[in-house]
């Protein structure tokens, strides 16, 4: 067992005698560090089930900024200290004597050691014990990994299927290896559209087309009980909890008017959402095809919004908050 390349390519591992440990072969992990290529350089690497210490000291070898091993024998972390002496990359390491899922839990908040963040996880536990598994689950929720981040699992191709099945809310399976007896599985943190998240959780208003507002207002305050906020002949609005429903009369000439180019119907609807910037919404939402029929405009009453159509062409609009 050597370091296949970088600062300490070639230097030759010390290797514990036991059997708990899972090593790593040679052309295995030299098919894993052309995989993540220039990313672990300047990574902050974290090797969870250390045993010899092989993969985190090949990450130091090809530029990773630190490595941190964790390993629960005594014995073979020793070995581990003096295969870093070996290839003189101690001084970019830590070395902890800890059982691995008591780190994970002892971390399990930003607040129990803001500076811990990681850049990549290396999983590779005892085999067929389930332990893959077990810290996957701890790993999803961790704050350990930094948001774009990367966790890497090995096991035995035939525990592939307890740990695909770990529920996961915050990572996703995106890609893996087969290399004889050995599979790696990469996740990664699902990135979520931020602008949408953010801005489009809460509906903020209902306009409802109608051909007789007197009729309607009445309807709505008298039979439903909402409460009235403004009315006018063309353009009347209720709350409702932190929900505007606005009647709009079908063919009013008001200011609002204009904020469509085509008014539905009387008895349908249109959605809205107040958003913090409607530019930058709007932006997102072409980049996956949505259609505009109307795009970003200051209306004649000072309001700057856009109207967005649904698959089946109705409005949604969009109005800076």
């Amino acid at each position: 067992m050597r370091v296949v390349t970088g600062e300490a390519k070639g230097r030759k591992l010390k290797a514990p005698k036991t059997t708990g440990t899972r090593p790593i072969i040679d052309r295995v992990k030299t098919a894993l560090f052309d995989i993540l290529s220039t990313r672990v350089e300047e990574a902050r690497f974290l090797d969870l089930f250390a045993g010899t210490g092989s993969v985190g000291i090949e990450a130091l070898s090809r530029g990773a900024a630190r490595a941190t091993f964790i390993e629960m024998n005594y014995s073979v972390l020793k070995l581990v200290r003096e295969n870093l002496k070996i290839t003189g990359l101690a001084d970019r390491a830590e070395t902890i004597g800890a059982d691995a899922f008591k780190f994970l839990r002892a971390n399990a908040t930003p607040a129990s050691n803001p500076a811990r963040e990681y850049d990549i996880i290396y999983v590779a536990p005892p085999q067929y014990h389930e332990m893959a598994a077990r810290a996957l689950a701890l790993l999803d929720a961790s704050p350990l990994l930094a948001t774009d981040g990367l966790v890497i699992v090995q096991v035995h191709p035939k525990e592939r299927p307890g740990v695909a099945t770990v529920p996961l809310a915050r990572l996703t399976l995106t890609g893996e290896r087969k290399y004889g007896s050995t599979l790696l599985m990469f996740y990664e943190i699902i990135q979520e559209n931020t602008i949408m998240s953010i801005q489009l959780k809460q509906l903020d208003y209902v306009i409802v087309y109608v051909s007789d507002m007197q009729r309607s207002l009445a309807f709505y305050r008298d039979t439903l009980g909402l409460t009235l906020k403004f009315t006018s002949p063309g353009w009347t609005e209720f709350v409702t909890g932190t929900t505007t429903i606005a009647l709009h009369v079908v063919g009013s000439q008001g200011e609002e008017a204009t904020a469509l180019q085509s008014r539905p119907p009387a008895g349908q609807a249109q959605i809205g959402f107040m958003v913090d910037d409607l530019e930058a919404t709007c932006e997102a939402l072409k980049a996956q095809d949505a259609v505009f029929s109307l795009p970003p405009k200051t209306q004649n009453s000072g309001a700057r919004l856009a109207v967005l159509h649904d698959p089946d062409g109705l409005g949604i609009t969009l109005q800076q908050r």
